[in-house]
Formats: structure tokens, sequence, C-alpha cells
């Protein structure tokens, strides 16, 4: 796994509720809270992927900046280094 493979590690809240219906499937996986939290969240990003690209596009243009140079503020603003 090089640099650009790491995992980014994030914290999230959930509600009350969310927790509670985490943690039936979680279960019925065999995985932890976390790790089948984590898949849900990259799969609903895998799954909307186009219409993210198509969103950051107009954000770019709007701003006169090519998706590139967005997505590099937006990762700097976030500490993330892309090396």
């Amino acid at each position: 796994m090089d640099d650009n493979d790491m995992p980014l590690r994030i914290t999230i809240t959930l509600s009350a509720y969310e927790g509670r219906k985490l943690i039936c499937p979680s279960k019925i996986h065999g995985k932890p809270k976390a790790t089948y939290a984590a898949q849900i969240i990259g799969s609903r990003i895998e799954a909307n992927f186009e219409e993210i690209n198509r969103q950051m596009a107009d954000i770019a243009k709007r701003e006169g900046i090519t998706v590139a140079e967005l997505e590099a503020r937006w990762l700097a603003e976030e500490n993330f280094e892309l090396d």
C-alpha cells in the first residue's frame, strides 16, 4: 500500500437511532461497526461519483478554475496530502 492508498481516518457522529440501525447489519456481516460504516460511506461515494464530479465541475466553472485546481484547494484545506 503506497501513501496514496493509506486509509483516511475521520470521526463521525450518528444519532442513537442510526447507531442502533448500524449495529444489526454489522453483526449480520460479522464486521465491527466502524468497518461496516466505512463500507457504507465508501459505497455511497462510489454510487454518487458522477454526480460529485458534475457538481465539482459546476463549482470550478463558476470560480473560473479547473476541477483539478478546485480539488487541490479543497484537499489542501483539509491537510490531505496527495504525495
